[in-house]
């Protein structure tokens, strides 16, 4: 049965159904979970239940979220939420994310 209904999807259904899980699912797991309000920047660490098992920070995937959270304000709906999320990382990257040579 469920191949019968897969097969009758359309693309627009597909990307009704993925934008619905990104909006409703994933990025709220995000926001609830990922941020650091004490030290900066994100977790990225964190089991299905948003629990961080690690606090060790990845530049790349600091950069990541950041451009995440940006596209979604840019691209999706300009939701202050998003925009701020995404500027509480790039502060967190501006003063970490540099070498001794001031390089990112």
């Amino acid at each position: 049965m469920i191949h019968s209904v897969i097969n009758q999807l359309k693309p627009q259904d597909y990307a009704a159904l993925y934008k619905n899980n990104l909006l409703n699912s994933v990025i709220p797991f995000w926001t609830d979970h990922s941020r650091d309000a004490e030290l900066g920047g994100y977790f990225t660490c964190l089991d299905t239940n948003g629990k961080v098992y690690d606090t060790d920070k990845f530049m790349w995937l600091q950069c990541r979220q950041i451009w995440c959270f940006a596209m979604l304000y840019n691209r999706v709906e300009q939701k202050q939420e998003w925009l701020d999320f995404a500027l509480h990382g790039a502060a967190f990257v501006l003063k970490h994310g540099r070498d001794p040579k001031g390089d990112f």
